[in-house]
């Protein structure tokens, strides 16, 4: 999947982002992981 996909045209207006993940890797199971999801999570 190329970056020239999908282009922004007009910079004023509000866009709407939607990620899929393929393949889950072991977010969950790692600490090291769950660690820096948490810490995200607070930041947010």
């Amino acid at each position: 999947m190329s970056g020239d996909r999908y282009k922004i045209d007009n910079q004023e207006s509000v866009y709407f982002l939607t990620l899929t993940v393929v393949g889950c890797s072991d977010v969950f199971t790692r600490i090291e992981y769950q660690e820096v999801m948490v810490k995200s999570l607070a930041w947010c």
